[in-house]
């Protein structure tokens, strides 16, 4: 990590992580949690898995938040508060349909990128909401427009973009990833739409996650060894 000028004027200085501290940083996350919940390293994380990252590394977790507002559509908020850890809020309406199950585990995925990666940066700080889209209710001068976090945020949208990244490579690290791509590719079933289907199913994201995560890692692009 290294320290750059913050051109949204939030802060003086921001954190700049490379694509591969952070996948870095989650595989061991991901690896840890599951080794000792589990006794083993074997994907995906179940929900319940999502849950004791965030509650390991924040104040409170409330699954059954009252998020609607009108005119929008917040699935997820990581509030910080100075000298406490921050607390995350799920949408209920994620928590009690099994339908949005994969949405879900993006979601808490995404809200425990903001906890780990930028609790610090508000230990001085006023208050401030991040909230899932890049809406912050409190700050409407630093919206950054609508997207969901199986998308890619805008770049100048730091905060959101780092959690994006984040939950993606959480729920499908690198590596587990890239060894998945190899087996398809030494069977044959190495077609773009192969690959989303398989890495969907695998790591239980929506496909809209798995194409967006193959394409930043460039597994669309590579010739014939899809190893990473």
């Amino acid at each position: 990590m290294k320290w750059i000028p913050d051109a949204t004027g939030r802060f003086r200085q921001r954190p700049y992580y490379s694509d591969e501290e952070l996948d870095t940083e989650c595989e061991i996350f991901a690896a840890n949690l599951l080794r000792a919940r589990h006794g083993d390293v074997k994907f995906p994380l179940s929900t319940d898995d999502l849950t004791v990252l965030i509650e390991r590394e924040s104040d409170e977790l409330d699954m059954y938040a009252d998020l609607s507002r009108p005119g929008d559509l917040i699935e997820g908020v990581t509030e910080f508060r100075p000298g406490q850890k921050p607390r995350v809020l799920i949408s209920k309406h994620l928590s009690q349909s099994d339908r949005y199950a994969n949405r879900l585990r993006t979601t808490l995925a995404h809200e425990w990128g903001h906890v780990h990666f930028h609790s610090f940066l508000h230990s001085g700080f006023p208050s401030i909401n991040l909230r899932l889209f890049g809406d912050e209710a409190k700050h409407p001068e630093n919206h950054e427009g609508c997207h969901t976090v199986e998308t890619m945020p805008p770049a100048s949208a730091w905060m959101e973009w780092q959690a994006w990244y984040a939950a993606g490579a959480l729920l499908m690290p690198k590596t587990a990833l890239s060894d998945l791509v190899q087996n398809l590719h030494d069977m044959g079933e190495d077609q773009p739409d192969q690959l989303v289907a398989c890495v969907s199913a695998q790591f239980l994201v929506s496909r809209d996650a798995a194409r967006v995560r193959l394409s930043r890692l460039g597994f669309f692009y590579r010739n014939s060894s899809c190893s990473a």
